[in-house]
């Protein structure tokens, strides 16, 4: 009726011994992680709070808050980044990304100084005059405050570094 089975304790223990270190393996690896936070991290963080980037040209910085959106989180994985902005109109300075993003593109209507936005798929933009526009754009987000924002962008292309802000 009842059968006896041979039981391989070796083959027991390795299978144990291996899942006690994969366990401890993975449950450890965010304690020794230095560094900028994961990206995967912050995306998942816009989630519980809002969001803010830097944006440095020269030894100016400014602050946006971010909208809470498709297009930003991807955005985010692209951070952090310095580029050669061009200027366009003598309004806005643009790069295009090395991805395009997905694009939810509306018609504003009016551009506002600080506003943050993607053109198209791929065209990051900051606006530093505000105008009137009939272009869709898809918005990402505004600076906190636009004070200086005409003079650290100037005249021509121009340097800009994008990066989140880990510490509020």
């Amino acid at each position: 009726m009842f059968r006896k089975f041979k039981v391989n304790y070796s083959h027991t223990k390795l299978r144990t011994i291996t899942i006690l270190l994969l366990y401890g393996i993975l449950s450890t690896t965010g304690m020794f992680y230095q560094g900028e936070e994961p990206r995967a991290q912050i995306v998942n963080d816009m989630e519980s709070e809002a969001v803010q980037i830097e944006i440095i040209v020269g030894d100016q910085q400014f602050l946006a808050n971010l909208n809470e959106s498709e297009t930003v989180r991807t955005f985010l994985t692209l951070l952090p980044m310095t580029v050669n902005m061009g200027d366009l109109n003598s309004n806005e300075k643009y790069i295009d990304l090395p991805q395009n993003l997905p694009q939810n593109a509306s018609n504003p209507d009016a551009i506002q100084v600080g506003d943050l936005m993607l053109w198209g798929s791929r065209t990051l933009v900051i606006f530093y005059k505000s105008f009137s526009t009939s272009y869709p754009y898809t918005a990402l987000g505004k600076l906190t405050n636009s004070d200086g924002l005409v003079q650290a962008l100037g005249v021509g292309n121009v340097e800009v570094t994008f990066r989140v802000k880990t510490e509020y």
